[in-house]
């Protein structure tokens, strides 16, 4: 087992090596560094706070409800128009897709299918064709 362990550091650590983390880190970094970002992204937050607070409670505020998710709407939509938060979406899109595709390398390792159920062209432990 301990085999196993040391090459899932191992994976780990070629994961945070790897250009498509070290690419998102940096657009996330640089997208923070922007007051502009940083103060859309603090007021989404707190209005979605604002939101779970509501929901939380036993007879939330409906229109202060309404008021926290058209907040976050906003500030959402101006996150999205800033070229820096774009290009940090993008990276993550980048990085996601790696890291689905290494899921996808592992699932076929263990169970000899791919995520979307295909034939690997092994019959061993398959219940048959479909």
């Amino acid at each position: 087992m301990n085999e196993v362990f040391e090459k899932a550091r191992a994976l780990g650590q070629a994961i945070v090596e790897s250009a498509e983390f070290q690419n998102m880190r940096a657009m996330e970094d640089a997208a923070m560094a922007l007051p502009e970002v940083a103060e859309q992204m603090t007021r989404y937050l707190e209005h979605k706070q604002g939101v779970e607070a509501e929901l939380a409670k036993e007879v939330p505020d409906h229109a202060a409800l309404a008021d926290h998710s058209e907040q976050m709407k906003d500030a959402q939509e101006k996150l999205n128009a800033m070229d820096a938060v774009v290009r940090m979406g993008e990276a993550r899109g980048v990085f996601s897709a790696m890291m689905s595709q290494v899921n996808q390398v592992l699932q076929f390792m263990v169970s000899g299918e791919t995520e979307e159920g295909g034939c690997s062209g092994c019959c061993d432990g398959c219940s048959g064709c479909h």
